[in-house]
């Protein structure tokens, strides 16, 4: 048996394991932490097992779909039509619907038309190189115009990417519209969203239980050291050892962590290649989950712009999994990204509860500090890749300067965002290029990616 080692044990190395365990490889799995799921990884809230930053699954998210399916999981799929809302200079409007979108009276009717059309043109549009090098901010206001560009887009990326808001490419901006346009049944029904039970865990944990029963070895605590390749091959990992350090073989060596985490465990030699990689740019993100007596609103997703809030938005996710999954209670998370050396990033927890309370009493005047059983606060430095102009010259391929070594990155979701489905897809696309060096493609259990097509 061919082995493989894989450093990373969130979805995209979890993936890769499973893969290939079932294929029959000797796979190892190396995760530096504790526990494995990454970005998508749960933790003990008061009692209550729940996801450190939210997910929601589209109708269009094949390979999660499809990954469940196989794994046995649709039967724990659910889907619900949710509601979503817009928060907009002290005034709540519903935004799910036409209907919903003709009452937002900030908005002429003309540019509620422009939007509803740019909604429909995102939703059946495809060919998305013809927009990447376009900035977001420029596409938006010719379709929308001013106005609708201030009002509904604006926030979004002034908040989501910080100072680079300017930069984001108008691709990125346009899968954003689409995944969520194609997750309606039809544009005059709501949007309907999935979750699985137990949420995100439930996948994780069966994708590391039945890898482990197809042989493979998945040990988390585990920091990989370095990548030990000789004379342009990869010949394995480089772990801790009595002496520092051993060399453990490995016939491939799969990357499935932060991009930033990969150029330090590289080889240094291919100077050039990891310079490259050293000039992406990512922001970070601070989610703060908040367990409330009571439900805070009706919405799953509530948008917002007001110059009162810091944010742009928060996600009820107890009106996606419903309050019995929270023992009654209900789950608020409030996302804010920003880069790591912000004063949001790098306040005291305490601090930043405080500051979100008096936002969120300019959304709900009822809302208060009582309301509030407990919260906690997550940081993570690489939550997005800024997505500029251009942005797919500079993403890395599957494959390394080193035979045998391939990389799983976020980036190479590009022009989607990051989500659980397209990571799972980018796995199986490493998997299939393993199994076209061994002459085994055929033995694929799910199909080839089209050229061009998005990580979905």
């Amino acid at each position: 048996m061919k082995r493989v080692g894989i450093i990373g044990g969130g979805v995209a190395g979890l993936m890769a394991a499973w893969e290939l365990s079932r294929l029959g490889f000797a796979v190892e799995l190396f995760e530096a932490s504790g526990e494995l799921g990454g970005l998508a990884s749960a933790f003990d809230f008061d009692g209550i097992r729940i996801e450190r930053y939210y997910h929601f699954i589209c109708r269009n998210d094949h390979a999660l779909i499809e990954t469940c399916a196989r794994a046995g999981l649709t039967p724990q799929l659910r889907w619900k039509s949710t509601r979503t809302a817009f928060f907009y200079n002290g005034r709540m409007y519903k935004f799910g619907s036409p209907l919903d979108l003709l009452r937002f009276s900030p908005l002429s009717l003309r540019d509620k038309i422009r939007f509803g059309i740019n909604v429909l043109h995102a939703r059946h549009f495809t060919r998305w190189p013809l927009l990447e090098d376009r900035p977001a901010k420029q596409w938006l206001i010719d379709r929308l115009g001013a106005r609708g560009y201030t009002v509904i887009w604006d926030p979004l990326l002034r908040v989501k990417f910080d100072q680079y808001h300017d930069q984001i490419s108008a691709a990125w901006m346009w899968h954003r519209i689409h995944r969520v346009a194609t997750s309606r049944q039809s544009l005059f029904r709501g949007e309907s969203f999935g979750h699985l039970i137990g949420g995100s865990e439930t996948l994780i944990g069966t994708l590391a239980r039945q890898a482990r029963e197809a042989g493979a070895r998945i040990q988390p605590d585990t920091r990989v050291l370095g990548i030990w390749a000789e004379n342009g091959k990869c010949r394995g990992l480089r772990l801790p050892g009595p002496a520092g350090s051993r060399a453990v073989p490995f016939d491939y060596v799969i990357s499935a962590v932060p991009l930033p985490v990969f150029c330090q465990l590289a080889p240094p030699e291919e100077t050039a290649y990891l310079e490259r990689l050293r000039s992406i740019r990512f922001i970070g993100v601070v989610c703060m989950i908040l367990r409330l007596k009571q439900p805070f609103s009706p919405n799953y997703w509530l948008n917002i712009h007001d110059p009162r809030v810091p944010f742009n938005g928060v996600i009820e996710y107890s009106n996606l999994y419903g309050r019995e999954a929270y023992q009654g209670r209900s789950i608020l998370y409030v996302p804010f990204y920003l880069e790591p050396t912000r004063p949001y990033y790098t306040c005291a927890d305490a601090d930043l509860r405080d500051e979100y309370v008096r936002a969120l009493q300019v959304v709900n005047p009822a809302f208060s500090l009582e309301w509030i059983e407990g919260y906690r606060v997550f940081r993570d430095p690489y939550a997005q890749p800024i997505c500029h102009t251009h942005f797919s010259r500079v993403v890395p391929p599957f494959e390394t300067p080193w035979q045998g070594c391939y990389l799983i990155e976020s980036t190479q979701l590009y022009p989607a965002d990051r989500v659980i489905s397209g990571t799972l897809r980018l796995a199986q696309d490493v998997v299939l290029r393993i199994l076209d060096r061994e002459g085994l493609a055929e033995r694929a259990p799910f199909r080839r990616r089209e050229p061009g097509e998005i990580p979905s």
